[in-house]
């Protein structure tokens, strides 16, 4: 990656998160194109804005956490049904729910 690209990313990620914090828009839909621009490749921009995105709510809900303010009880309730864990209720529903869906 040349330094002009750097630049340009720098620049976009920065205005995304200042716009972002002033009127509480959803971020990756604003770095997406920074990053499109930086990359040139619309799979490694999708994925690098998955995977900024994706480190920016650990870093947030991490803060949350230790301040206290996560209901468990909700992020248990929402979260993925793997091996039986999860809601036993959403797990079945999604268990139904894909049994509808024909086969390729």
């Amino acid at each position: 990656m040349e330094a002009w690209e750097l630049a340009v990313a720098f620049a976009g990620s920065f205005v995304a998160g200042f716009l972002g914090s002033v009127v509480g828009l959803v971020l990756g839909s604003l770095r997406l194109p920074a990053v499109l621009l930086a990359s040139g490749s619309t799979a490694t921009a999708a994925g690098t804005n998955i995977a900024v995105s994706a480190l920016a709510a650990l870093t947030g809900g991490l803060t949350h956490a230790r301040a206290g303010r996560v209901s468990w009880r909700i992020v248990a309730w929402m979260a993925p049904c793997r091996d039986g864990r999860g809601s036993p209720q959403r797990c079945r529903a999604g268990s139904s729910a894909s049994s509808a869906v024909p086969s390729a």
